[in-house]
């Protein structure tokens, strides 16, 4: 799966693949407590985070501070991504 990342209403130069766009997401409440046992996670997609990130940009919705999670799963994804080379 082909994703092009989006900073401040561009694009960036480069294309980034992920070879997974699924990933298991804790609940806030839960993921900072640490004295009670996980709950049940939920199913996030990069996917769909980089097209509420990309509306944001093109002011297509509001802004909004949860945005930050969002920009943090991509990076999340990025930073872990097994077939990362250049970017």
């Amino acid at each position: 799966m082909d994703l092009l990342v989006v900073f401040g209403g561009q694009a960036a130069p480069n294309k980034i693949a992920f070879d997974r766009d699924c990933f298991w997401d804790i609940p806030a409440d839960e993921r900072y407590d640490n004295f009670e046992p996980l709950g049940s996670p939920t199913l996030g997609q990069i996917s769909e985070d980089i097209e509420r990130l990309r509306q944001n940009s093109a002011g297509e919705s509001e802004p909004i501070q949860y945005a930050l999670v969002w920009v943090g799963n991509v990076l999340r994804a990025i930073g872990s991504s097994p077939t990362m080379k250049d970017f």
